[in-house]
């Protein structure tokens, strides 16, 4: 349902950082802005040298924004849109451009824009998750058909999250805190971390990082007396382990963690005074997920030769109230409950010129594996007996209409 009191919330937030010592030069020097650096068509180069339409939000601005996931950025990015029914229930377009599906557990549609953290595709219908815009070092949106270099799923554009790699010869930390608020609502707090560790100088690097978020909520059901029912809690994080195995070829190690839980959708209903609702069943959100990625890059001098590895497995559990529907028979209300489990293998291997030449050129090879399970229940206790029917013979589990 549309959000209609939308603009009558308010939020206040207050964030405090603190960034360990490190060998980096004081920041009383004469500061200088470097070139900017992107890797949008697979090779590093300056961002004026990029023939496409590209949005570049880097560190600083996206904590400017106080962005905690790329749905922060869409008021900061040209054409980027999304339909959203709640964190991790979106589907983002670009000039406005979708596969049509207005269905929130629509996964078996193919997605128009593409979502990679580094090298890895995390894209995934209206089911796209929401990791956590910290250590990230820029997030670059290219605007346009991208099937070329990022494949299915990339018809109208792609985002691409940057991190942060693990720096071989430089320990640092950082440590941010955040409290925020709610007009009419809860209250929020947030505490991110950050570690880059030498493990062996010029050869072996570990980064880890991790967050605990809360989302405050501002939706009170009247029907129960909940107050705030649609705050969230975020939790993950990441490590890295770089390998520098010789003087032209890098291994890269990663693994990331997500889950969030929230107690239902940022919905207003017309009929309750205020930002409410009047009904009894739950319609919350429930998402893990576990991605792994060896990344190998190999100089070759004239080009660059890189092969990257990646899985993931997410489960989600997305309920929805039925309510009004369930109203017309004597028995207790209860959600719809839709469960996606889904596994998700990608292998690229590519070959990419370097070099200033009037030529530049890319040639590789992808594949990937995707195989999703879902799962639509109505779980109703009493439907049976009250109805004098039997689930069973519908082919569904007992209770289940």
């Amino acid at each position: 349902m549309a959000m209609s009191n939308k603009t009558r919330l308010l939020a206040a937030s207050v964030l405090i950082s603190a960034t360990a010592l490190t060998a980096a030069p004081s920041f009383a020097q004469e500061s200088v802005v470097d070139e900017l650096v992107v890797t949008a068509r697979k090779r590093t180069e300056s961002v004026m040298d990029v023939p496409m339409s590209i949005n570049v939000v880097g560190e600083q601005a996206m904590q400017k924004l106080g962005a905690e996931s790329y749905t922060n950025l869409l008021g900061s990015v040209p054409s980027l849109t999304a339909y959203q029914n709640g964190p991790g229930r979106t589907r983002l377009s670009i000039r406005g451009i979708t596969n049509g599906g207005g269905n929130d557990n629509d996964t078996q549609n193919q997605e128009t824009v593409g979502i990679y953290i580094d090298e890895i595709p995390i894209s995934m219908g209206a089911l796209n998750p929401e990791l956590a815009l910290f250590d990230l070092e820029r997030v670059e949106v290219l605007r346009g058909p991208q099937g070329t270099l990022y494949g299915a799923g990339s018809m109208t554009g792609t985002v691409r999250m940057i991190t942060h790699r693990p720096q071989l010869n430089t320990f640092e930390g950082k440590i941010d805190a955040g409290v925020s608020t709610v007009s009419e609502g809860g209250n929020g707090y947030s505490l991110k971390g950050l570690v880059n560790v030498p493990v062996v100088t010029d050869r072996v690097a570990v980064r880890a990082s991790g967050y605990y978020t809360k989302t405050p909520g501002y939706i009170d059901n009247v029907a129960t007396g909940e107050k705030d029912v649609n705050d969230g809690l975020a939790v993950g994080g990441r490590i890295e382990a770089r390998f520098q195995v010789t003087e032209d070829f890098t291994a890269d190690l990663t693994y990331f963690k997500h889950h969030y839980k929230d107690g239902g959708r940022p919905e207003d209903l017309e009929r309750v005074p205020g930002l409410g609702r009047d009904y009894v069943s739950s319609d919350g959100y429930v998402d893990d997920l576990d991605i792994y990625n060896l990344t190998m890059n190999y100089d070759l001098g004239f080009a660059n030769l890189v092969s990257s590895t990646s899985y993931f497995d997410r489960k989600t559990v997305n309920k929805r109230s039925l309510d009004g529907l369930l109203a017309l028979f004597p028995v207790k209300p209860s959600p719809l409950v839709d469960t996606t489990e889904s596994t998700f293998f990608a292998q690229e291997i590519r070959l990419a010129s370097q070099g200033d030449g009037p030529l530049s050129w890319v040639v590789g090879a992808y594949t990937d594996k995707k195989d999703i399970y879902y799962l639509n229940t109505v779980p109703v206790p009493g439907f049976d007996a009250a109805m004098g029917v039997n689930s069973a013979d519908f082919g569904a589990p007992k209770d289940n209409p």
